[in-house]
């Protein structure tokens, strides 16, 4: 398996015209096996005191223990990124993590899928080759405090967490159930997933839950919170009728969800072209807007442009969309080459603009040249880029990496 890259953006902007200068490199860490397969990095979480928590799976190599096929993994690292201590958490079968939050009263959620039902995994709803949601909590030391399984007896995906302003947590991911902890999804258990909404308190224990859809497949990937109490969600839809607005653009559509506190919608809304479109990341602007990132391989609707050759076939660009806080549309870029493009990350850089973070396939990005092997995996060789914008979208620069798990960047003069 290729190696997911983690970028660690540690930027301080003062002046606009910074967001021209390429930030040097202070160091680069490869933390794993070595091997191809199973490793995977998922997420970063800075340290107050300068060091990481680094959270992914993975098999062997710098694992001291494993418990099972895969394992959560965590890392705590000194800002060098150095292994302070590290720690698996898992049952006999494939637990991935994919978030780690800081909580306010200390220590730390783990929060992503599991199939085990032993080990440290508390339970499980359905059969061992189903998902559930897995969460823990870890104190600052990475001992277990407790963990919770989340679902039912479909399938269930996790792609996000947040921290609430009451301390307990919001869970977003997909759900292929009505049973067990899921009420409400729109489609027959098993054959389609809905977008699903959970809140937990600081114990983990639920407070609210909801299935957002309709007859077809729902992914929400990413969610944040809104000045007035409420969330903005986003992902991707293929689905008609139940929450879904009717005017779909094509065959796969980004979707934006605005709700109160209790995850009820206050309105919905569709964007994209006749083709594949997906918000995959949100962030809210300093102007009270939303910033969204992800990919299109359509040229018409919302989408002005795609990279790919006319009359050839189309190919993702990475997309990205400013809206304001109703939802329409302030402006939208793409970015690219000619070959396969996603962003799956957007962070704010104060009032200097944005950085993305993705990948990009078969050729080069925005000028820069694929780097990758193609005899060193039997899967297609992929770069990851660290890319900046200005504040409407301008592109400044852009940096590609190969077969790097883990990167610092200096702060922008």
């Amino acid at each position: 398996m290729k190696k997911i890259i983690t970028l660690l953006l540690m930027f301080t902007c003062v002046f606009l015209n910074a967001q021209n200068t390429v930030p040097t490199i202070e160091w680069a860490k490869t933390i794993g096996s070595g091997m191809d397969e199973g490793d995977g990095s998922w997420d970063i979480l800075p340290l107050e005191d300068g060091g990481y928590m680094v959270t992914g799976q993975q098999w062997l190599g710098d694992i001291t223990s494993e418990v099972g096929q895969l394992d959560y993994w965590v890392a705590r690292l000194d800002a060098g990124g150095a292994i302070v201590w590290q720690k698996t958490y898992g049952g006999s079968q494939s637990d991935q993590i994919k978030r780690i939050v800081k909580s306010p009263d200390g220590g730390y959620l783990l929060a992503g899928i599991s199939q085990s039902s032993d080990g440290d995994v508390g339970g499980h709803y359905g059969q061992d080759t189903y998902l559930d949601w897995w969460i823990i909590k870890i104190n600052d030391s990475g001992d277990i405090m407790w963990q919770k399984n989340l679902g039912g007896t479909g399938n269930e995906y996790l792609y996000d967490a947040i921290v609430t302003s009451d301390g307990g947590y919001i869970l977003l991911g997909t759900s292929a159930s009505n049973d067990g902890d899921v009420i409400g999804n729109h489609n027959f258990a098993g054959f389609a997933t809905d977008g699903w909404i959970m809140k937990v308190s600081v114990a983990g224990d639920i407070e609210w839950q909801r299935c957002y859809g309709g007859f077809g497949t729902t992914t929400l990937t990413s969610i944040q919170p809104t000045p007035d109490g409420g969330y903005v969600i986003v992902g991707e839809t293929e689905a008609l009728g139940g929450d879904v607005p009717q005017t779909a653009h094509g065959l796969l559509d980004s979707w934006m969800i605005k709700t109160d506190s209790a995850g009820a919608i206050q309105w919905s809304k569709l964007f994209g072209g006749s083709g594949i479109d997906s918000f995959v990341s949100v962030k809210l602007t300093e102007s009270g807007n939303y910033i969204t990132a992800g990919f299109t391989d359509s040229n018409d609707g919302d989408i002005s442009f795609n990279h790919t050759a006319p009359g050839s076939w189309k190919l993702r660009d990475v997309w990205v969309v400013e809206l304001d806080g109703d939802g329409n549309i302030v402006w939208e870029k793409t970015y690219g080459g000619t070959g396969n493009e996603a962003a799956y990350q957007i962070l704010l850089t104060a009032d200097c603009g944005y950085a993305l973070g993705g990948f990009y396939l078969y050729d080069s990005f925005e000028g820069q040249p694929n780097r990758s092997d193609p005899l060193a995996s039997t899967l297609v060789p992929s770069d990851g880029f660290l890319m900046r914008i200005g504040l409407d979208g301008e592109l400044a620069w852009v940096k590609t990496m190969g077969d790097i798990k883990m990167i610092k960047y200096g702060t922008l003069p």
